[in-house]
């Protein structure tokens, strides 16, 4: 639960400073699985990093914390807790999002869909947890720095038992 809390104020506090680009070509779902399920499975931030900007993200920070952009996508990334954040752009519905998480939960076989809650916004958040893989995706929607919401997902490895 504290990751998945971490996670929340981490897309909480860079959703809030991010100013808006133009829009990517780079989609929240290529995003979570070009650079966020690798980094779950293993790879440092570091190579996922690299392989971020190869593609065309661009470095910034936001209240000290790392970030990469490309257009309105963001990419957030850390070892430790190993988590990847993607803020995806404002074009992207709720409803999308719910369709995004769900088909990641249909590729993983004994997935589990988490108990309704609301995120630091109060938003509804559509969690599952894959206990197979030992990983949880989430999506959750918040307001960005120009009062816009946005969708964020969160993908991290299950907490230790």
């Amino acid at each position: 639960m504290k990751i998945i809390q971490g996670g929340l104020a981490l897309g909480v506090s860079i959703a809030a400073g991010v100013p808006l680009h133009a829009s990517p070509p780079v989609t929240a779902e290529s995003a979570l699985s070009r650079y966020c399920e690798p980094l779950i499975a293993g790879s440092t931030s570091t190579q996922i990093t690299r392989a971020a900007k190869a593609d065309g993200f661009k470095s910034d920070q936001v209240g000290g914390q790392p970030i990469l952009i490309q257009g309105e996508l963001i990419l957030s990334l850390s070892d430790a807790p190993r988590v990847c954040f993607v803020q995806a752009p404002t074009n992207m519905t709720f409803a999308q999002g719910i369709a995004l998480v769900d088909a990641w939960a249909v590729r993983h076989p004994g997935a589990m869909k988490g108990v309704a809650t609301k995120g630091p916004d109060g938003a509804l958040v559509r969690l599952w947890t894959a206990p197979k893989h030992n990983k949880f995706l989430l999506v959750t929607e918040q307001t960005n720095s120009r009062g816009q919401k946005v969708l964020a997902f969160i993908l991290a490895p299950l907490p230790a038992k």
